[in-house]
């Protein structure tokens, strides 16, 4: 499903504010107070961190493993012909997400994934270069 990246939104709602947002991609409400009590910026003010706090929540735990199998191959499998289909997915499942699996997307960096691609694998150039690409 679709990631939506909003901050939320505010509307009034006989008489107060409601909170507006998505979270984990179903729409999420929550009355915020009364349009006497609070004002629109300060409603939005609520609602933006409501939403950050179910970022902060959901942000930290995704791990590559994860990442590869709920995203990545859901997204690419469904262009790949079958013969390209069975080469990636086994390429990817042996030589990275078995070294990856438990680490979190935050922690990667192109310069360290590349190094530790050539280094110590004794993987051939196109395997390497496949794996870049991919």
């Amino acid at each position: 499903m679709r990631t939506r990246h909003s901050t939320g939104g505010v509307r009034k709602q006989r008489g107060r504010w409601i909170g507006l947002w998505y979270e984990g991609g179903v729409k999420k409400s929550r009355v915020l107070g009364f349009v006497k009590d609070l004002s629109k910026g300060e409603a939005r003010e609520a609602v933006a961190k409501i939403v950050a706090a179910g970022k902060a929540k959901t942000n930290g735990s995704a791990a590559f493993g994860q990442f590869v199998e709920d995203v990545y191959f859901r997204f690419y499998t469904r262009k790949w012909k079958a013969s390209t289909r069975e080469n990636n997915v086994n390429r990817i499942n042996v030589h990275l997400v078995r070294r990856f699996e438990d680490r979190e997307l935050t922690g990667f960096q192109r310069t360290s994934c590349r190094t530790s691609l050539t280094e110590g694998q004794g993987l051939s150039f196109s395997v390497v270069d496949h794996l870049r690409w991919t």
